[in-house]
């Protein structure tokens, strides 16, 4: 929950009468079995995953139940209020190269290793054919690689959103601090669809990246930048 504020902590994670989950495109409460969404860090693949507790002998509380008509289904975790989640795949962690997926069922140009991050969109290699379902405007989440850039001539800062395709060739978009949420598509010929771009301080947060960075008049002229950036000018 961080950075959520106090409704996070303070509301139902599924608002009453209406069964709508708290924060669902932010990977975090769900009410659709199987329904797919990155983390909420963007380092896993994760689904929507619910529990019939009869089967293991507990009762959920009358004030934590979520489904109506189901008074006995819940979250995956019941010390989260039973609230139901998304859960990441086993073997779905992006910054984890053993998970890497190949072949068709690598069907949006994703690699997997320490720079990869869960992307949503309905990106899909022109060489494979249209999958039941699938939709231009899906929210599907796939591991891509990315790489935080820092531009000090323009103080802005930006997130390189990049997809292999089958032949090896790797095509690459720009998602700006202001592109958060809107959706891009990859240059050239080799993917159709689009992805979403994330929030940049959900890509850029660990490790050598601060929080955030901008340049600023406190900012001395001709000191070093955020350890990790690359920079272009």
């Amino acid at each position: 929950g961080r950075n959520q504020g106090c409704a996070f902590l303070d509301e139902k994670c599924v608002a009453a009468g209406t069964n709508t989950p708290m924060l669902e495109d932010e990977g975090y409460f769900c009410m659709e079995e199987g329904k797919q969404r990155c983390a909420p860090d963007l380092r896993a693949l994760s689904s929507c995953y619910t529990v019939d507790y009869s089967s293991i002998g507990m009762t959920i509380p009358s004030n934590m139940q979520y489904f109506p008509g189901d008074s006995t289904r819940g979250g995956f975790v019941a010390t989260r209020d039973f609230c139901p989640s998304f859960e990441p795949f086993v073997n779905g962690y992006c910054d984890n190269l053993a998970d890497q997926t190949s072949g068709a069922n690598n069907q949006a140009g994703e690699e997997y290793g320490a720079e990869s991050r869960c992307i949503e969109g309905s990106l899909l290699r022109k060489d494979l054919s249209e999958p039941v379902g699938w939709s231009p405007d899906q929210r599907k989440p796939a591991c891509l690689m990315t790489s935080c850039v820092l531009n000090p001539m323009q103080g802005q800062r930006y997130v390189q959103i990049t997809a292999k395709a089958t032949n090896g060739t790797r095509v690459s978009a720009n998602c700006y601090d202001f592109d958060a949420g809107s959706r891009k598509s990859m240059p050239g010929s080799l993917f159709t669809g689009t992805f979403v771009c994330p929030n940049i301080d959900l890509v850029c947060r660990s490790g050598p990246y601060a929080k955030h960075f901008e340049l600023s008049c406190d900012t001395p002229t001709g000191s070093a930048l955020p350890a990790g950036y690359n920079v272009s000018g």
